[in-house]
């Protein structure tokens, strides 16, 4: 069948009238006259030589439309991870092993060609005969990419879908909304327990991952029970030396949860590892995931921060409150301005050049006059302490070989500059930029433009930039340096507290401004930071299944990335020192390199890296995490049939119970697979196009000149 779009059709139109009157024009008579049928003839001619001529010039689309049908294609997916396994072993893969033996294949064979997959932390085609050999070892359950690679070895499309799952997913993309883009049915078969398995579970441990030296950590706990009623049992914490706290809790039932706080020290400095234990109740069947592993980074002491200020403000207002949030940071303040000094606040510091030895970092804001201290500032700084400059415009014209950032000589902008951040290559890769535990590439971009304060012009040459504006990329947003044994960072933007107002959307844990100036801190007083070479990962614990991402940065004596380094990295147990994995690190920019490490089973691991330029090394780094024993798949293992119910729902199949899949084959109807073809055909000038053209304009050229015709 022949389509063309109104545009082309009248495209078309224009063509064959314009050529018709150029033909009609030029033989409804001729000089000598010619005989009737010969004028038809010639006149013919020109008319197809100039609509091939226009034809061409215009170029209309026209659309060839072919239907075609094939024998349709069901593919089923059959979840093998290890909540399949739950309560007993192999217990819902065994049944949805035995449904798709009882006759539901044979069923859905008669009517279509069967594909069937099995899915969890991996996904391959299981042939007939495979199907029985499945066991529940999946270490977590990826329905979507299971879903891609059963459409990837698929010739065309497929007439149903059919998932036969607990609907426990916790792993890669959200599968609502990639089977809603499919637009194939997806019918669900649940194996989700229609009545949980009476079972005890620590659901959620919050806490800081760094703590100073003796401090009371608290850890807000959550438990829940789905049970009939409510159960008393022991609530623990215990670390290598024994117990360190207990209690007697009544976890209510049904589901409910029941939030405790628990409080341990921290100990000396170093890494410590705690274990949150919930005793189990007589028959509980489930006993793993009431326990839950977790590590504190023990540091010598709390950081101790300044906030110098000229006197109250917004950007004080919330600098101030979001350190004094962090328990591992103790907050002073010293105001600049006469007229600020009678606000009195907790930690106020009268004279600050006589307290410099006793801080870790000072915090800067706006134009904070500090005269006389700002020599003393350079040397606490180039004897290791931490400098924030927040925001950077006039400071960094006074303190000038301190600031990381440089100004003009022009007078400051009557009307400030609104930038938009972006994090550059550099930024992506450092500890600074990673917020909650994460780095976001796309949050940035979406985040609200700020004010750059004063005359900044660009970042100094020895500063590595972390953040840059959009519109000018000579513009830095944050930079920061090493000057002598200490480092600074500077912010060009005021108002960065406004970042916190436009995170709520973006389901992050931690508000990006606070976030920022956390880890920041910590930066900036981190001692071993000096070292050229540095691994980082977003967490010291991670639960079986789940991915290790590692960043390792590779740095020249200012902090700036060294090009071309080679680097290489591998994976220790502890246990046995042998290696277990190794790490392929990827460049990702100048010094900055990635690398992910998966499938590592329960453990204590040390990843570590060695880097190297121009035939030389430059440094090594070394990084402990561990493996809990408790994995992704022990999270919900009763499974999610809510979220089977709308997959199937948002995409317009059906939803079964496992006992009552035995309808599914009755009730759909593949049918043939119907697809329409458009085949687009264009008119291009080619070889033969072009000597039929010129034959013709040949011919009638003969003709003409024969009869004498002008």
């Amino acid at each position: 069948m022949l389509e063309i779009g109104a545009r082309a059709a009248a495209e078309l139109a224009a063509c064959v009238v314009i050529a018709a009157a150029a033909a009609y024009v030029l033989y409804r008579r001729t000089t000598p006259g010619t005989p009737r049928r010969l004028r038809v003839a010639l006149g013919a001619g020109r008319f197809a030589a100039i609509l091939l001529v226009l034809l061409l010039a215009v170029d209309p689309a026209v659309w060839i439309k072919r239907t075609e049908s094939s024998e349709p294609v069901v593919l089923v997916l059959v979840d093998d991870s290890g909540s399949m396994a739950r309560p007993s072993v192999s217990a819902k893969l065994d049944t949805a092993k035995a449904v798709l033996r009882s006759g539901l294949l044979d069923a859905l064979e008669a009517k279509a060609a069967v594909r069937t997959f099995a899915f969890s932390d991996r996904a391959l085609e299981v042939g007939p005969g495979e199907l029985a050999d499945l066991a529940p070892a999946g270490s977590r359950t990826d329905l979507v990419s299971g879903l891609e690679f059963a459409l990837e070895r698929l010739d065309g499309r497929p007439a149903e879908i059919i998932v036969l799952s607990d609907g426990a997913v916790n792993f890669g993309k959200d599968a609502v909304h990639y089977c809603m883009g499919l637009r194939v049915p997806v019918h669900t078969i649940s194996l989700a327990e229609e009545r949980p398995t009476p079972d005890l579970s620590i659901d959620r441990l919050e806490f800081s991952e760094m703590a100073y030296a003796g401090s009371d950590v608290p850890l807000e706990i959550s438990l829940s029970g789905r049970t009939d009623g409510a159960v008393e049992t022991r609530l623990s914490v215990s670390d290598s030396a024994g117990t360190v706290y207990e209690e007697v809790v009544t976890v209510p039932g049904g589901g409910a949860m029941l939030e405790r706080t628990a409080r341990v020290n921290a100990g000396e400095t170093g890494i410590h590892r705690f274990t949150v234990s919930l005793d189990p109740f007589e028959g509980e069947e489930v006993t793993r995931n009431n326990d839950m592993t977790f590590s504190l980074k023990v540091i010598k002491g709390k950081i101790e921060v300044c906030i110098v200020a000229p006197g109250p403000s917004w950007d004080f207002a919330f600098t101030r409150r979001d350190l004094m949030d962090d328990p591992n940071v103790e907050v002073y303040v010293h105001f600049t301005s006469r007229g600020a000094r009678p606000v009195s606040l907790p930690n106020s510091i009268d004279d600050l050049g006589a307290r410099l030895g006793d801080l870790d970092a000072i915090v800067v804001i706006a134009d904070a006059e500090l005269g006389g201290a700002a020599r003393d500032l350079a040397d606490f700084v180039a004897s290791g302490g931490g400098l924030l400059l927040l925001p950077a415009g006039g400071q960094a014209a006074r303190l000038k070989d301190l600031s990381p950032v440089e100004v003009t000589g022009a007078k400051p902008r009557r009307e400030p500059q609104v930038v938009t951040a972006v994090v550059t290559e550099a930024g992506m890769a450092h500890e600074i930029m990673n917020i909650g535990g994460t780095f976001r590439a796309d949050l940035w971009a979406d985040l609200p433009p700020l004010p750059v304060a004063g005359r900044v012009s660009a970042a100094r040459r020895e500063a590595v930039v972390l953040m840059r504006s959009t519109d000018d990329p000579r513009l830095p947003v944050l930079a920061a340096m090493r000057y002598g044994g200490g480092k600074v960072c500077a912010f060009t933007c005021s108002e960065l507290w406004r970042w916190d107002f436009a995170t709520v959307g973006f389901g992050l844990d931690v508000p990006v401004y606070r976030g920022l100036l956390g880890s920041t801190v910590k930066w900036l007083v981190r001692r071993e930071e000096a070292e050229r070479v540095s691994l980082s990962s977003p967490g010291i614990d991670f639960k079986w299944g789940e991915p290790v991402d590692f960043v390792l940065r590779v740095v020249d004596e200012n902090l700036k990335g060294v090009p071309n380094a080679v680097v290489e990295g591998r994976i220790v147990n502890q246990a046995t020192g042998e290696e277990a994995a190794v790490l392929a690190f990827e460049e990702r920019g100048p010094g900055s390199f990635s690398a992910r490490t998966d499938f590592l089973p329960p453990g204590r691991y040390t990843a570590r890296a060695r880097a190297s330029a121009g035939g030389e090394v430059v440094g090594a780094a070394a990084l402990e995490f561990n493996i809990d024993g408790r994995g992704l798949e022990d999270v919900g293992f009763d499974g999610d049939d809510m979220l089977l119910r709308e997959i199937a729902a948002v995409t317009g199949g059906r939803h079964y119970r496992i006992g009552g899949a035995a309808r599914l084959a009755d009730e759909i109807n593949p049918g043939e697979v119907v697809v329409n073809r458009l085949d687009e055909v264009r008119f291009q000038l080619g070889l033969g196009t072009f000597l039929f053209i010129l034959a013709l304009l040949g011919v009638e050229w003969l003709v003409r000149k024969r009869r004498m015709l002008p």
